[in-house]
């Protein structure tokens, strides 16, 4: 006869194998302790065969045993069941519980995604929200003076352009002026023009670096305030150093000092020899009287401007060699001149 083993399920456990294993071995003790007592085996038969009380007071002892030995192995079973098949609790090595101070302080420790979430949560200021038209005129302003001093201030390069389309070049002598490389004075009307064209330059740098700022207003005041700094300190060094245009009336003075110098050069100075850039000055003082006084009211004239006449000079006809000393080799006085002849 063939015997169909059962397959246990997939679901039953080690603990649930254990479980039921014990009960069989209970259950099995329970009928081997039935029928393997050799009291309780007979006493039905010694029942039948004695009627004395104190052999029915025998077996009664023992009936009692074997019935309290079989609720103790129950109880023992059912316990160590539930014992094996509840789930035991997992053990924690550290306290899961924080402080409530660390809601706060902890909040570096939130995910990147969190981060993200709640910054766009916090609201952000419009610049066209209560002062928000403060911050964007200040801004403004801020960004268009750094940009007109950053351009050239009136010689900036969008002021001829505009000045041609909005007026005559025959019937302005200023423009006719800018329109041949020189400076001339922008009328008032015209000046506020492109203060006006310059603001709303700066207007639309503002919104664009604020837009570029994550909205940010503080950030694009601070870049204008730093680019204005510098501008300024640009525009005062094209001064300085005579980088801006010049005038119809410094262009005029200019003319006539290199045509005075050629005059000068080719009476007094010659070929040949070595000559200091102080004897060259001094000469021409004593060549011209009416440059003798460098602070002359009417002739003003310092010993720079004839040191850069001479250097001009020199590029075009000497190329003598300049050295740092100020030293000229290749050029001298004439000393046979005489300087007190009348021309």
């Amino acid at each position: 006869m063939v015997q169909n083993h059962m397959t246990m399920p997939a679901f039953i456990t080690r603990r649930s194998r254990i479980a039921v294993l014990l009960i069989a071995i209970t259950s099995a003790d329970f009928d081997v302790a039935a029928f393997s007592n050799p009291v309780s085996g007979a006493r039905a038969a010694t029942l039948e065969r004695s009627t004395s009380p104190e052999s029915y007071l025998d077996n009664k002892s023992d009936d009692n045993k074997i019935q309290s030995r079989r609720k103790a192995l129950g109880t023992m079973s059912v316990a160590v069941l539930v014992g094996l098949l509840s789930k035991p609790a997992s053990a924690s090595a550290y306290d899961k519980t924080f402080p409530v101070e660390l809601d706060t302080i902890g909040a570096d420790m939130r995910s990147p995604r969190e981060k993200v979430l709640a910054k766009k949560a916090i609201p952000k200021r419009s610049i066209f929200d209560n002062n928000g038209t403060l911050d964007l005129g200040f801004g403004a302003f801020l960004w268009g003076s750094a940009l007109w001093f950053l351009s050239g201030s009136r010689s900036n390069p969008i002021a001829t352009p505009v000045a041609n389309v909005l007026y005559d070049p025959e019937e302005e002598q200023w423009l006719k002026d800018r329109n041949e490389g020189l400076f001339g004075e922008l009328p008032a009307p015209f000046l506020i023009l492109l203060g006006v064209l310059f603001f709303l330059f700066g207007c639309a740098v503002h919104v664009a670096i604020i837009s570029l700022a994550d909205g940010s207003v503080n950030i694009s005041l601070q870049l204008a305030g730093v680019l204005l700094i510098s501008a300024g300190a640009l525009e005062i060094g094209r001064i300085a150093s005579g980088e801006k245009k010049q005038t119809r009336e410094d262009s005029d003075r200019d003319n006539i000092l290199e045509e005075e110098f050629k005059e000068f050069a080719k009476k007094r100075l010659v070929l040949g020899g070595n000559v200091h850039r102080n004897e060259v000055t001094q000469a021409f003082r004593r060549f011209h009287a009416k440059y003798r006084q460098a602070d002359s009211e009417d002739y003003p004239l310092t010993d720079l401007e004839i040191e850069r006449l001479l250097r001009y000079w020199n590029e075009r006809n000497a190329r003598a060699q300049r050295s740092s000393a100020g030293f000229y080799n290749g050029i001298s006085i004439n000393q046979d001149a005489d300087i007190f002849v009348q021309r």
